[in-house]
């Protein structure tokens, strides 16, 4: 524990490719396990099986994952409600219906998610003393009305559990008061936005790779930019930004996150052979990442 700077964590991690959100947000919590050499254990489920259950077909994975799989018992009915109605309310639903292909698909990736989550956590708790506190850092998605991972670590036999949901809201209107879902969890905390709280932009959506002479731009998220219209694009090959040079997509990434919202990024890009600079605005809170 210990042995590897921050940036050496994010490269060998895979931090940008497998979560894509600010490290910067992060980056006190690590510290703090560092400091009191608390072991890290990562539960999440691999993309190939979130794939394989997309699919519907987990005869590809690895026969050591199929059996950590076990049998799929049948997801609860209300766990379907309960994905619609989040889908639903964050904008991705659309039109689905509870019997709708893509839908179908949908539950089978979060529920055999939650399986792999819930029985990586109970293993832990049951390997750990009599004493020990297994704390699992997973999205409200993954817990709500215990019908996720938490209901999968039960089933495995994992000890008493106790499902903690925080939420950070605006500060509501004078009287009002905020509203949370009954039987959510077992805790809920409300904590109000802190203005002063530091924003860390991302290149979210954008997939790097080690280029020759710098960071390559691999994918861009939704279609390529208007010509003539100064953007990132695929292919270019990052030589510097504000002056300086990252050797690495993670150096990139962290580099990126330290810009203060609302300033000028100085792009200096290998594109078709040209070097080509460009000043683009760095995103506040307000203008997503």
């Amino acid at each position: 524990i210990g042995e590897l700077d921050e940036q050496a964590f994010l490269e060998q991690s895979g931090w940008y490719r497998h979560w894509g959100f600010a490290w910067g947000h992060y980056r006190d919590l690590f510290a703090l396990f560092r400091r009191h050499r608390i072991p890290l254990h990562g539960v999440n489920a691999e993309r190939a099986t979130r794939e394989a259950a997309r699919k519907g077909d987990l005869s590809a994975l690895p026969a050591a994952l199929r059996e950590e799989i076990g049998p799929l018992a049948p997801p609860l009915a209300p766990h379907a409600g309960q994905l619609l109605d989040v889908l639903r309310a964050t904008g991705h639903a659309g039109e689905l219906m509870a019997d709708a292909p893509r839908f179908r698909a949908y539950r089978r990736v979060q529920w055999l998610w939650d399986r792999l989550m819930g029985l990586r956590a109970a293993r832990l708790a049951r390997q750990g003393a009599p004493e020990a506190i297994v704390v699992v850092l997973i999205g409200s998605g993954h817990l709500a009305y215990g019908l996720g991972a938490n209901l999968q670590a039960a089933r495995a036999g994992a000890p008493a559990q106790l499902s903690v949901w925080d939420d950070v809201r605006e500060k509501p209107p004078q009287g009002r008061l905020h509203w949370v879902p009954v039987g959510m969890a077992d805790l809920v905390r409300i904590y109000e936005r802190d203005p002063a709280q530091p924003f860390f932009p991302t290149l979210t959506g954008i997939r790097l790779k080690p280029g020759g002479r710098g960071p390559r731009i691999a994918e861009l998220p939704g279609p390529p930019p208007p010509t003539g219209r100064p953007a990132l694009r695929k292919g270019d090959v990052v030589l510097s930004l504000n002056g300086a040079a990252p050797p690495s997509p993670a150096a990139l990434q962290l580099a990126y996150e330290g810009l203060e919202p609302g300033s000028k990024a100085e792009w200096e890009l290998l594109r078709a052979g040209k070097t080509v600079r460009l000043s683009l605005p760095v995103p506040g809170p307000d203008h997503g990442d």
